[in-house]
């Protein structure tokens, strides 16, 4: 039994004539015919009387039919539903991304978005990198906008938005704080403060430190990046870190932040899964970032 079958005794009740059913479901006579058989055959019962090329419904029938107009009523109403949603889902987004892109990438990016795409609301995701690759890997959210490093297990495409730089983080105290060029033996013996294993800016705090093979007698392991740069701020010690995680404070003139030039940069990119599929509007949501410039380089905002 289906909704097609239903509908026919609906219709042969009202109509009782197998072609003007027919027409009214746009069918060929011949199938509206199958289909009375095939319900017939399926409640084991006769539903449908033949009289001077009318078609009435027996006693079996007319119990069936008050509970057919239900079902079709419930169906119609559940299409309208799922309609509705999907029309408003398809002029919704969802972009997950980290706090500090939140604070610093997202205004610009959203006023981007919405010049291009007046019609769309956008929701943002605001967690830890890890929780927003888990997101997108099981299609919980549409886009994310992440560290290069933080997608490399995944099957997502990337779209490089902009390079954010390492550098020594200082308190504009220091001695060195305002030389143009500071050479690692001149902040070897300071005290440092560094991000636990796994972190991005102890990855590039243990390159720095082999490549000019440092002996460094006086190191602390911090949990936050907030955490170091309090610290910093009150000259317990320095630090290094990518420019985006102490933008504002460098901007306030609370720290002073030396590139490295010797740490190759990290991309921040917009990402997507390779395992789902887009509709239009997000495919050209996609197109829009492969050829905007978001921000310019993170150097010429530093330097």
């Amino acid at each position: 039994m289906n909704l097609q079958q239903l509908k026919i005794l609906v219709l042969l009740a009202e109509h009782k004539k197998v072609i003007a059913v027919a027409e009214v479901l746009k069918l060929k006579h011949p199938t509206v015919i199958f289909h009375m058989k095939k319900l017939e055959e399926y409640l084991g019962a006769t539903l449908f009387e033949r009289r001077q090329n009318r078609v009435f419904l027996t006693h079996a029938a007319s119990l069936l039919l008050p509970y057919a107009r239900k079902i079709l009523s419930c169906a119609e109403e559940a299409e309208a539903i799922l309609l509705k949603s999907l029309q408003n889902f398809e002029n919704k987004i969802t972009i997950g991304c980290t706090p500090i892109v939140g604070k610093y990438i997202l205004p610009n990016l959203l006023i981007g978005l919405r010049q291009a795409f007046p019609n769309v609301n956008v929701d943002i995701k605001i967690e830890k990198p890890d929780i927003i690759a888990s997101l997108l890997a099981s299609f919980q959210i549409d886009f994310g906008i992440l560290m290069e490093r933080h997608i490399e297990k995944y099957d997502f495409s990337k779209l490089p938005l902009l390079d954010d730089v390492f550098g020594v983080v200082l308190n504009p105290s220091h001695p060195l704080a305002h030389i143009e060029s500071i050479h690692p033996i001149q902040i070897e013996a300071d005290r440092w403060l560094i991000r636990e294993q796994g972190a991005l800016s102890r990855k590039a705090f243990d390159e720095w430190t082999l490549q000019h093979k440092l002996n460094l007698q006086s190191v602390s392991e911090f949990g936050a990046s907030d955490a170091i740069k309090e610290a910093v701020i009150s000259c317990l010690g320095i630090s290094i870190m990518d420019y985006l995680s102490v933008f504002e404070e460098v901007k306030n003139g609370k720290l002073i932040f030396k590139k490295l030039e010797s740490i190759p940069p990290q991309k921040l990119c917009f990402i997507y899964s390779n395992k789902r599929s887009y509709n239009l509007q997000m495919k050209q949501l996609i197109d829009f970032f492969s050829n905007h410039v978001l921000l310019p380089q993170l150097t010429n905002l530093v330097f």
